[in-house]
């Protein structure tokens, strides 16, 4: 008993430095392809170095448990890999111990870090997410930091557009300047030319503001307040100066409650509450969509005039009803109950109000399809919570006997066989969210499929390492595509 303790220790000690290493650097992988799709909407915003760092960290605590995911399975392949590698798993099967009981406590290890990936998608991923988002969406709506350059239109500022020939390397004074304003209202709509030959730019001390002045110059055009009768302005100058406001520039705070909505922003009790309200709204709404259609159908309309006749001015058609003459009973339809010059006019009535409760049914029937579509995204959100989490397990079952296997530690093959399971396990998660989108899959089957696929690889292959079964068909598979790509890198070099 004390053997097999002082051997819980060893593997643990063995497998935790190999599982921290990994997933550092799987974080840091998915971080940069992650912040690579937003590349284009951070720079040239003037963003400081504080919002970027803030934006950096809230994406890679996001990430953090599909970088845990990519450890367990590089860290179990590196260690059991090196453990038959060195004949260590051979012995401990030698002395008694059965492959099972070699994976007890690294399983208990998984399990805990199952457990922390749990707490991260059901608490941390909410908020990261929301913060990410937030400011992810203030710096796409921020405009681009200023930036004048010679011989180039800018139209940074709204309704001014600058141009200029040549800016002094005191980076202030100018030459030939050139200034279009457009200028609007709701009345009058008017536009300005101004050129001069030198001017200057600069911010004002506290730099919330930005001066332009020209000197030496005219201007010209149809302004918007021009007096009656005034068609065309033409006005010289000596210095002509306008201060632009710089607070355009600065980066605004949305309020963050515009996207708690999204199924992304909440943890597992808002995901269940929410997946509740969605379902019994959108039962109510098919029940006030059936409920009309029964009450307007041309039986029930019939029934009901029979048995309960209408009065004078009881409904639009009272005043052309004569029902004291009509015997319902032999009548072939309800339109026959009127005169017959009155039938046109209470056919057009028909039609307008088939027209209108037409209309309210394709618009109840969109608020049903946006209803039941978010309900379809939160419990797919509220499974993929826990499958992911359960997927930290399993992927020890995986690596596990794929190191044994292989019979190599290192970084060379575990990561071979690690990217080859990953993708697998990315590409069914992908498939499966877009068949759920399509609404070929449930949302809970969709959110457990990439488990499901993975699960029976991971039993088949702890019950054959488990059995001895010998995979040297494999072996020499793995090493053919190690040759092949290793024969590559040396004729590309």
């Amino acid at each position: 008993m004390m053997g097999l303790k002082i051997l819980d220790k060893y593997l643990v000690r063995r497998f935790i430095p190999p599982f921290f290493v990994a997933t550092a650097i799987a974080l840091f992988v998915l971080v940069m392809q992650t912040l690579w799709l937003y590349i284009d909407d951070i720079l040239g915003k003037g963003a400081s170095l504080w919002v970027v760092l803030e934006l950096l960290f809230f994406l890679s605590m996001s990430l953090v448990p599909m970088s845990m995911i990519i450890g367990v399975l590089l860290s179990s392949v590196m260690l059991y890999g090196s453990l038959a590698e060195r004949f260590e798993l051979l012995s401990m099967k030698t002395a008694g111990i059965s492959m099972l009981r070699i994976l007890q406590p690294v399983s208990f290890v998984c399990f805990g870090i199952s457990v922390v990936a749990f707490v991260f998608y059901d608490s941390v991923i909410p908020y990261s997410n929301l913060k990410f988002r937030s400011r992810l969406y203030d710096l796409t709506r921020q405009k681009p930091t200023l930036h004048l350059e010679e011989k180039v239109f800018n139209d940074d500022f709204d309704d001014y557009f600058i141009y200029f020939e040549k800016k002094h390397r005191d980076g202030r004074s100018l030459e030939n300047v050139l200034i279009y304003i457009r200028d609007k209202d709701k009345q009058r709509e008017g536009y300005q030319f101004i050129k001069a030959r030198r001017g200057e730019m600069f911010q004002s001390p506290d730099g919330a503001h930005f001066i332009l002045k020209i000197y030496d110059g005219h201007m010209y055009g149809h302004p918007k307040n021009r007096q009656k009768g005034e068609s065309f302005v033409d006005v010289r100058f000596k210095e002509w100066m306008h201060v632009f406001d710089m607070s355009e520039f600065e980066l605004e705070r949305t309020q963050e409650d515009l996207f708690k909505s999204h199924q992304m922003m909440k943890n597992t009790r808002e995901l269940m509450r929410d997946i509740d309200s969605f379902y019994h709204r959108a039962v109510r709404m098919r029940r006030g969509v059936v409920k009309p259609l029964l009450d307007f159908s041309p039986d029930t309309l019939a029934l009901r005039l029979k048995e309960h006749p209408p009065k004078k001015k009881e409904s639009p058609f009272s005043q052309y009803r004569q029902l004291d003459s009509v015997d319902l009973d032999s009548v072939q339809s309800f339109i026959e109950t009127f005169p017959q010059r009155k039938r046109l006019s209470i056919a057009t009535m028909l039609k307008s109000e088939i027209q209108r409760r037409r209309d309210r049914l394709r618009h109840t029937k969109g608020l049903i399809e946006h209803t039941e579509r978010k309900w379809v995204y939160h419990v797919f959100e509220l499974h993929t919570k826990f499958s992911y989490a359960l997927a930290c397990l399993i992927f020890l079952f995986i690596g596990a006997p794929m190191g044994a296997i292989i019979r190599k530690g290192g970084f060379g093959y575990p990561i071979l066989i690690s990217v080859v399971f990953f993708v697998i396990f990315i590409l069914t998660a992908i498939a499966s969210k877009k068949l759920m989108k399509t609404g070929a899959l449930h949302p809970v089957v969709a959110a457990w499929l990439p488990v499901m696929v993975l699960l029976p690889i991971g039993v088949v292959l702890t019950y054959s390492v488990s059995r001895d079964w010998r995979f040297e068909w494999l072996r020499r598979w793995i090493e053919r595509v190690r040759v092949f790509f290793v024969k590559r890198k040396y004729a590309s070099a």
